[in-house]
Order: C-alpha cells, then structure tokens, then sequence
C-alpha cells in the first residue's frame, strides 16, 4: 500500500512541475529594433500596435501604443527559462528521491545507518538533477517569443494580452 501511495505521490510531483503555468499573465519583453530590451504589461493588440502599460520594474504610468515597425519581436515567457530550470531540476531531484526512498524501504527493511542510503541518493540525484534542468529548460522556451510581423505569432500574442477580444472604452480612446 505504501508503494502505491509513493507512486501517486511521484506522479502528481512530476505532473505540477510539468505545467505551463509561468505563461499565463500579460508579462512581455519587447525587443527593440534600435534600443535595448524592456519589459511590459500587453494590454491589447491591434491591427499596427500594441497597447502596453509600464512594466513591474517602472514608475506608474498611463497606457500607450508602441507600433510594430519599432519592434524586433515579443518575448511573452519572461523569466520562464529560470522557473523551468529550477522545477526542472527539483523534479529530476525528488523523482530520484522517492524512487531510492521507494527502493531501499522495498529491499532492505531493516535499514539502521541512513549513511549508504544518503550517499547513493547523492551519486543518483546529481544526473537526475541536470537532466530533470535541462528538461525543464527546453520546455519553458519552447513558443515564447513573437514576430510582429507575422499575422499568425500577432494572434497569438493577443491571446496572452490582458484584453483579448475587445479593448475596454478607455483604451480606445489611445491613439
């Protein structure tokens, strides 16, 4: 019974870490054609624009349109290459974990010195923890940055914005 109740444990660890959530919001990194990266809350997009507001790291400020001819591409998944790696890597290590916890408990239940157990954790745990980053690493930066000039990544990104089907009355008014 505990084998099964260590099963479900390590497969609802593996599917938390596994999601996508760091892409949900209307965070954005716009990488100008002329001046260095900024960060930016995507409002809305329109047939030649974005609507943004400030980002998290500016002074508050009204909404404003930066048009596409000024930039390069969109990055939606800001930060998430950080956040995939580190889940990653805590899965790769907690699935080793338990599968040893799982193992040793199974095989030898008279186990007395936790020294053997700690030290075969620690030799199994350093692959398992480069995989499970590197794991996580390329799936956080899999479809996180946009083409502006690209019909197709442009309804995507409206997808991400904070006003996705319809501009609310006071952001119409920004031309």
């Amino acid at each position: 019974m505990k084998r099964i109740g260590y099963f479900i444990f390590l497969v609802a660890l593996l599917t938390g870490c596994s999601s996508r959530s760091e892409l949900k919001g209307s965070r954005i990194l716009i990488q100008f054609r002329d001046t260095i990266p900024h960060e930016y809350n995507l409002l809305s997009v329109r047939e030649s624009a974005l609507v943004v507001e400030p980002g998290a790291y500016d002074s508050p400020g009204q909404p404003f349109i930066i048009p596409f001819s000024r930039i390069n591409h969109v990055i939606h998944d800001v930060g998430g290459k950080a956040t995939g790696t580190l889940l990653g890597g805590a899965a790769g290590w907690g699935a080793v974990l338990v599968a040893a916890i799982i193992y040793l408990v199974a095989a030898h239940p008279d186990i007395g010195s936790g020294e053997g157990f700690g030290f075969g954790v620690a030799f199994i745990s350093l692959p398992a923890i480069v995989i499970g980053m590197a794991t996580g690493y390329i799936i956080s930066t899999d479809e996180g940055a946009f083409d502006t000039s690209k019909a197709h990544d442009r309804d995507a990104l409206r997808d991400f914005s904070r006003y996705p089907d319809q501009e609310p009355p006071e952001l119409q008014k920004i031309k």
